[in-house]
């Protein structure tokens, strides 16, 4: 099955004097199977995203993906 995931802001506002500006990243789809999208949906399991342009996947939140870097957690 797919879930959504959040949309997930990348920066603030380039000018100091406008924080209302930001740049938002809309992921794709996260495509998991039944048991993994209900513990997701339960909190029991934090999704996280690697935005490294070699990897850009997904996995669990504070593991190393598979460039190396670690997923960066995905919050609701």
């Amino acid at each position: 099955m797919t879930i959504e995931p959040p949309r997930r802001t990348l920066a603030r506002g380039t000018d100091p004097d406008d924080p209302s500006l930001s740049v938002i990243a809309v992921l794709p789809d996260v495509v998991l199977c039944q048991g993994h999208a209900d513990v997701v949906g339960q909190g029991q399991l934090s999704l996280g995203w690697c935005d490294n342009e070699r990897c850009r996947s997904y996995g669990e939140a504070g593991l190393a993906s598979p460039c190396g870097e670690p997923f960066k957690a995905l919050k609701r």
